[in-house]
């Protein structure tokens, strides 16, 4: 390659270039598509801009060069979540009206309230835009009619919608969501809905929302707080192909349990985290539920309140085994360490597990998810006042998957800057950006 950049650029294969080129980052195919027109054309390539990920950026120079560039028009992934968009990067910008765009995640996008209509209207007429992220305060937007009938526009095309709002912003979205259903009269090609926090959300808009999906494989209903069993029973007998559902604090009981281990056979992964579900009806769930590979079960009161909960951890460890990939039981506060070496014994494809709030539990049960979870990556362990650091950083070295870790209120470790440094320190090839040690 030397040899090409004292002679001519030309003397090197186009296939070869892209093989360099794809070793540099989107900033970079920027600046040397300036060197010739061999170089522009290569670093134009498709291959290159299929997907933009500026989540989380600051550097608004950086931010308006990428969003604004001429290959960015081939973009079909974006994800813009959590970044601020000043009201001249929105009109300069031609990606979100961009027939290419197939996917935009504007989760906690935050914009000038006089520039949301006009996000929207670009919105309107991203033709093959199918999954779309709008949690947080970009739904307020949706209270201006204008934005709705853009909306209309871009609903019937949606096969992922996201729409969700924190709790201190409910109150206001709550009258939005009954006025957005009647103007949006069907998902004909939804197959995945979220909206989690809308804990105001009546009843009869919830049936207005069944009534306009025609089937779902993900439904995600965190927090809505109409959802009980009569819901349960409608929402069941609509969406049979469900293999994905969030139920977490909602209202649902255990005949909700029932009319899903009778309707929806495909379910594999299910969150039923602070409701008051019973032992009985997840065992149920073991029985009839063959594809079930995800079972959060934290901080379900009825099994916490049985003495010997940690009977059920091991009946769903003898059940499932390889199948298990994700296990949440913080708070179940009779498992000990015992129960935790069983259990990644029998599972050992665990990526995910959920032990905050055992209190029983020591640094022993982390030696057992160091030796028997090698594809761990998150886990759960907060509120866990016996734990050392010598046994996190056993994880950490067994587990090289790992992404996650949450150990606040863990105060057998000490949580403290000195602790990460060294940490990062025993395992330099962490990267801090890709953890969330404390939290």
């Amino acid at each position: 390659i030397r040899d090409s950049l004292n002679t001519n650029t030309n003397s090197l294969f186009p296939e070869l270039w892209l093989i360099v080129f794809s070793h540099l980052s989107q900033l970079d195919l920027l600046k040397v598509c300036l060197t010739c027109k061999l170089w522009r054309d290569l670093s134009y390539s498709p291959v290159f801009w299929q997907t933009l990920d500026l989540s989380q950026a600051t550097i608004q120079n950086k931010l308006l060069l990428l969003l604004n560039c001429f290959p960015a028009r081939q973009i079909q992934t974006l994800d813009l979540n959590h970044i601020r968009l000043p009201s001249f990067h929105l009109r300069s910008c031609p990606l979100f009206s961009s027939t290419f765009l197939k996917s935009l995640n504007l989760k906690d996008l935050e914009i000038e309230p006089q520039d949301q209509h006009l996000l929207f209207s670009h919105l309107s007429k991203a033709t093959s835009l199918t999954h779309l992220d709008i949690r947080g305060k970009l739904s307020i937007g949706l209270a201006d009619p204008q934005n709705l009938i853009c909306l209309e526009e871009v609903v019937p095309r949606l096969r992922t919608y996201k729409a969700g709002w924190r709790r201190e912003i409910a109150s206001t979205m709550f009258p939005v969501l009954c006025s957005v259903l009647p103007s949006v009269r069907s998902f004909p090609k939804l197959e995945k809905l979220s909206i989690p926090g809308t804990y105001g959300l009546r009843k009869e808009v919830l049936f207005d929302l069944i009534d306009a999906c025609s089937d779902l494989i993900s439904l995600d209903l965190c927090g809505v707080q109409c959802v009980d069993d009569l819901a349960m029973d409608k929402l069941t007998r609509k969406f049979t192909s469900l293999n994905e559902l969030n139920l977490r604090a909602t209202r649902i009981r255990d005949k909700s349990i029932l009319y899903l281990t009778e309707r929806c056979p495909r379910l594999s992964r299910v969150n039923i985290s602070c409701t008051n579900i019973s032992c009985s009806a997840v065992y149920s769930m073991l029985d009839r539920l063959p594809f079930l590979e995800s079972l959060d079960l934290c901080y379900c009161k009825p099994i916490i309140k049985d003495p010997l909960h940690y009977g059920l951890v091991l009946t769903i460890a003898n059940r499932l085994k390889n199948q298990l990939s994700m296990l949440g039981v913080s708070g179940f506060t009779s498992l000990k360490d015992t129960h935790i070496a069983e259990l990644v014994s029998l599972c050992p494809n665990l990526l995910m597990i959920g032990i905050g709030g055992c209190t029983l539990l020591t640094s022993e049960s982390f030696v057992s998810i160091a030796n028997g979870c090698k594809k761990l990556a998150s886990l759960v362990s907060f509120s866990l006042e016996r734990v050392s650091l010598d046994a996190i950083k056993k994880v950490i070295e067994g587990c090289r998957e790992l992404k996650e870790i949450d150990l606040s209120e863990c105060k057998g470790v000490g949580i403290s800057s000195k602790v990460l440094d060294e940490i990062h320190s025993s395992f330099p090839s962490i990267a801090d950006d890709d953890w969330l040690l404390f939290r």
